[in-house]
């Protein structure tokens, strides 16, 4: 079970990130040939809904290993993923109030943070649980 919520933390994770560099870089798509979403929606109103969507499926991703393996994570990896989580669906939500480029990087940009820091989180309640 421990390694499944891990598998299924890695792949939520990465729709949300993907689709935030799919709509800051749809124009190179575009010129590549390559169809993403956001070349199908210019709008964006579909492809920050699925940001927020996948978002709001990372939190119980994230929570997944606490619950799955709480003889080895605790509060520590709890509150981290938690509160990592809510800031990162708020900003998929600025996302879907104002689709813009600066907007999507910043959700690129929680991402990039947001699963290292659960990741050292989990090393760090496991490693404080040993001792």
């Amino acid at each position: 079970a421990g390694g499944w919520s891990l598998f299924a933390l890695m792949f939520v994770w990465q729709i949300p990130h993907f689709l935030a560099i799919a709509w800051m870089y749809r124009e190179d798509y575009a010129k590549g040939g390559f169809r993403m979403l956001p070349l199908l929606d210019p709008s964006g109103r579909l492809t920050a809904a699925m940001v927020l969507a996948w978002s709001v499926a990372l939190l119980p991703a994230a929570l997944a290993p606490a619950f799955v393996m709480s003889d080895r994570l605790g509060l520590i990896y709890g509150a981290v993923a938690l509160v990592s989580g809510v800031l990162y669906v708020a900003a998929a939500v600025r996302l879907v109030a104002r689709r813009t480029t600066p907007n999507a990087r910043t959700v690129f940009l929680a991402s990039i943070v947001h699963l290292p820091l659960l990741l050292v989180a989990m090393v760090a309640d496991v490693l404080i649980t040993a001792i």
